[in-house]
């Protein structure tokens, strides 16, 4: 995602949070500079993009074989608030969890949400700092979606067939495509 140009990732994200399209796109992977940047020591996120202009923060959750963890929605939440706190994104920013993964997500967010609040209550001391009414309001405003790897590609495939795109990008989808359908959990979804 850091290396797709600002177009594409206005036209990616626009399928499942609606925003004014805007070329302020930054995007983090799981770092060392962005834990030692946000001081967020036990956040173990894939990719964050976050457009200034636009003020939308999304956090993409890869899923390449295996399923989704039993609490990322409301640790989500947690970095969000965080991430507010410390001046990284702008009060009333939008925000998306987008899985992408094998599958697209069968439940909708409120049965998510409620199966993690379900853990988090049968064990209390673990997940205390996740049972706080001020992660709930976020929870609320927080837009949940899915996409399957193989409806990623299609996306691709279309964007480089209905764009000028430059040569860089084009190799980086292609690329990507390549390594991605190679991998044994494509192949058993086929």
């Amino acid at each position: 995602m850091s290396l797709c140009s600002d177009v594409y990732l206005n036209l990616f994200y626009q399928q499942f949070i609606s925003f004014e399209p805007s070329e302020s796109w930054s995007t983090h992977g799981n770092s060392g500079m962005f834990e030692n940047s946000t001081e967020l020591k036990a956040m173990y996120m894939d990719n964050l993009a976050y457009n200034h202009q636009a003020n939308v923060l999304i956090a993409n959750e890869l899923k390449l074989a295996g399923r989704k963890n039993p609490d990322p929605i409301l640790k989500y939440c947690l970095m969000y608030e965080h991430l507010l706190e410390k001046g990284f994104i702008e009060k009333g920013a939008k925000f998306l969890l987008l899985f992408i993964g094998g599958d697209a997500l069968k439940q909708n967010k409120q049965t998510l949400v409620d199966r993690e609040l379900a853990l988090c209550h049968k064990r209390p001391r673990k997940y205390q700092h996740l049972l706080r009414p001020e992660l709930l309001e976020i929870v609320d405003h927080l837009e949940v979606a899915s996409i399957s790897w193989a409806a990623f590609i299609e996306f691709n495939n279309h964007y480089l067939a209905e764009n000028s795109v430059c040569q860089v990008e084009q190799k980086l989808l292609r690329g990507f495509h390549q390594s991605l359908e190679s991998k044994s959990f494509m192949q058993l979804a086929v």
